[in-house]
């Protein structure tokens, strides 16, 4: 019967309802879209939560065994300690010890690192006063440790003194002169 019709019979029917129902679809595969974004990115924040849960157990654990192995170093000084993951020194920590403990602290970490070491080589020993230095130089005796160091003092404590470059009622040492050397000179023969 439709196929009788008259052109003229035949109208355009309305194609509004597809047209709204294409729309829709984008829209539905919009949400659809949002949708599984959403649980991507849920899973993956569960799967990082988890991760870093486990990987700040291991850095708990690791720290809990540094602080450990700190607490219980043999240090090699008495009064010597760490304390909240910081070197100490009769309670003072390094950048508040004085610089004659910072001689002491240093010296004997060497010699714990070094059994072996026979001598240490120092400078700016006068930042000890005598007493330190000779509570120093007991220590050292005990450890069995030389130093070999500079002090600038002039006091009795120190065993050889230099002035400009010579040391002091030593006798100076006259050299002969040099013999002199004949020179080479270009194109002479």
């Amino acid at each position: 019967m439709t196929a009788r019709k008259s052109a003229e019979d035949l109208h355009d029917e309305s194609t509004a309802e597809l047209e709204t129902n294409i729309a829709n679809i984008d829209a539905t595969n919009v949400k659809v879209r949002a949708n599984a974004e959403k649980i991507r990115a849920q899973q993956e924040a569960e799967d990082l939560g988890s991760q870093y849960k486990e990987l700040s157990g291991q850095l708990d654990t690791v720290r809990k065994n540094k602080t450990t192995l700190l607490t219980d170093a043999n240090l090699p000084l008495p009064g010597l300690s760490v304390e909240d993951g910081a070197l100490t020194y009769n309670g003072q920590q390094w950048d508040c010890m004085s610089s004659s403990e910072q001689l002491k602290v240093a010296t004997a970490i060497v010699r714990r690192l070094n059994p072996n070491c026979g001598f240490v080589l120092m400078d700016k020993l006068e930042q000890m006063d005598t007493d330190t230095l000779s509570d120093f130089g007991a220590w050292l005796e005990q450890e069995g440790l030389q130093v070999i160091a500079t002090r600038v003092s002039t006091g009795e404590e120190c065993s050889i003194v230099i002035t400009d470059g010579y040391v002091e009622g030593a006798s100076p040492v006259i050299s002969a002169p040099a013999e002199k050397k004949p020179t080479w000179q270009p194109g002479k023969f």
